[in-house]
Parts: C-alpha cells; structure tokens; sequence
C-alpha cells in the first residue's frame, strides 16, 4: 500500500494573490470564499458577469482585519 503524504497546512496567506478560474459557482465559488477569509486577494475568472458581481459582495461582507497600508501615496 502507498504510504500517503501529509500536506502543509495553508497558514499565512494574506499576503498571497490566487486566481481562481470557475469562480462564479461549485466549487470555484466556495474556493474563493474560502481565500476571502483567509484574507487573500483574488482575481476570480469566469463567463458569468452578474454571478461573479453577487460572489464580489460576498466576499466584500466577510469580516477583515483593519486595513493594512499598500505603499501608495495619498493626495
């Protein structure tokens, strides 16, 4: 029998970009939900405009931590 491997578990991704292709349903859908809340940035990628628009304001309702600074300068 093969001896099955141990994974790392995804710690620290808040700093990650993922893309996502299949985002607006399934398993894309909950796959980006579940980045959401791992505070990832997400460029989802998808046929169906108005579904990715509804998973955008899902993920925009999580809850985040404060705000971080990106680097760009106020005017």
């Amino acid at each position: 029998m093969a001896e099955q491997q141990q994974l790392e578990p995804w710690t620290d991704l808040s700093s990650k970009v993922v893309m996502v292709t299949g985002a607006s349903s399934g398993l894309g859908r909950d796959f980006c939900l579940d980045l959401g809340k791992a505070c990832c940035r997400i460029v989802a990628v998808a046929r169906r405009v108005y579904l990715l628009k509804s998973l955008c304001d899902d993920i925009n309702r999580l809850s985040f931590p404060e705000p971080r600074p990106s680097g760009l300068l106020s005017l």
